[in-house]
């Protein structure tokens, strides 16, 4: 690998199982970045519904103000 190369060794060519290793580990990192923003994706989805309840709560409840719309988009 090049010498400027992240994660490989410097100056040094790396064997065939080291380079599927350092693949392997790159797909594993990225699956999990995926599957981290999947998880900050559903977690957002959820606290909006979870406001938009609250809204709904709020105005319809209140005697001052008209109740809230009721088709307010709640999905992404």
């Amino acid at each position: 690998m090049a010498a400027g190369h992240k994660g490989g060794k410097i100056g040094v060519a790396m064997t065939m199982s080291e380079l599927e290793a350092e693949r392997d580990k790159r797909q594993r990192e990225a699956r999990s970045r995926e599957e981290d923003m999947r998880r900050l994706r559903d977690d957002e989805a959820y606290r909006i519904s979870m406001l938009h309840s609250a809204f709904l709560s709020y105005f319809n409840s209140s005697s001052s103000h008209p109740p809230a719309p009721p088709n307010f988009p709640t999905t992404p």
